[in-house]
């Protein structure tokens, strides 16, 4: 499981603003990132067709990417909404940061990281994927042997979460 940080660049980023707190926005990227190309799938499995191989696995596959395919893609499943449908993708964010500010504290460190949850647009969403960051972070602390002071929230950037902001 790659992340554009690892936890070691958590650590640097925590150890350079030693003291200070540190918002590190959780990744969003839209679904498609997740999925094989639909065109090429489907080109590969009718040319598998074509020639008398019925691969099951490849057709339960695209039948999958065409049930999640979206229009606009940058518009649809991201953020929070992807966080909630796969929880794994925020869960090892959380961990890697909280990770990170568990080696810094062992160093002798004063790391603050505060652990934004992107696209929020109603409080039961936060609550949700907040709920899992706060169970990494009670794993990690158990695990480390160390209290981590760390923060869980959202920036306001959707209309609706602007009406919903006293809410959130």
């Amino acid at each position: 499981e790659l992340l554009p940080l690892q936890r070691q660049d958590f650590v640097e980023i925590l150890e350079a603003m030693d003291g200070l707190p540190v918002t590190i926005r959780l990744i969003d990227p839209p679904l498609h990132e997740f999925l094989p190309d639909f065109t090429e799938l489907s080109v590969k499995v009718a040319l598998e067709d074509a020639h008398g191989k019925h691969d099951r696995r490849q057709m339960r596959l695209l039948e999958a990417v065409k049930r999640l395919h979206e229009q606009n893609p940058m518009m649809g499943l991201r953020g929070v909404r992807l966080g909630i449908v796969i929880p794994r993708l925020f869960a090892m964010q959380a961990r890697a940061i909280l990770q990170a500010a568990a080696i810094r504290i062992k160093a002798g460190g004063d790391p603050r990281p505060e652990i934004m949850i992107p696209l929020v647009a109603s409080k039961r969403e936060l609550d949700l994927v907040r709920e899992r960051v706060l169970a990494v972070a009670a794993q990690v602390q158990e695990s480390e042997g160390v209290q981590i002071p760390f923060h869980v929230g959202t920036m306001i950037e959707l209309p609706r979460a602007a009406l919903r902001a006293g809410e959130i």
